[in-house]
């Protein structure tokens, strides 16, 4: 393992009881569900996280950030975005567990002994994910080459519309006039 990059599991009970920190880089590519959205995945997650016990349960608190290259849903062009969740996890070891938090608690289910960083931090992530991402530039240049529907230049003039109550409106035009 390389200077920085942290390891594939960690034992969060230990790290909990001991107040551990860990910090270093994960490798993009571990988080399967969030590369499935992005274009690149080489690029490495920086991770800080504060691992400690909360109501009697080991929690982790940090931050991670990471550069991400999404496609741009107006040009779809590649556009570069720059990701940041806070983490403030409780780890629990059922889903009853998990159902017995708080509902402004987020927790994660890990029965075993070590849990993935991976597993923590990406759900946090995937959320930071704009819905439809685009370039801050697209908004403006759509504008300016906005082209009406079925090929119409906004200096035609409209083809004729039949309105079937334009007389009415002439009729009551009038009886207004004479009243």
């Amino acid at each position: 393992m390389s200077p920085g990059h942290l390891p594939l599991d960690v034992d969060y009970r230990r790290l909990a009881r001991d107040r551990e920190q860990v910090a270093g880089t994960v490798p993009l590519e571990r988080l399967g569900r969030l590369c499935e959205q992005l274009i690149s995945t080489d690029q490495q997650i920086v991770v800080a996280l504060d691992f400690s016990m909360r109501r009697h349960r080991p929690s982790v608190a940090g931050e991670v950030s990471v550069d991400v290259l999404l496609t741009c849903q107006r040009c779809m062009e590649p556009v570069s975005l720059h990701l940041t969740a806070v983490i403030d996890t409780l780890i629990v070891e059922s889903e009853d567990a998990l159902a017995s938090l708080d509902p402004e608690e987020d927790g994660v289910v890990c029965e075993e002994k070590r849990i993935s960083i991976a597993e923590i931090i990406e759900d946090d992530l995937m959320i930071d994910l704009p819905i439809s991402p685009r370039h801050d530039t697209c908004a403006e240049a759509d504008i300016e080459n906005f082209r009406p529907p079925n090929g119409q230049d906004e200096n035609e003039d409209a083809p004729d519309v039949h309105r079937p109550f334009a007389a009415l409106g002439a009729m009551k035009a009038e009886l207004q006039e004479k009243n």
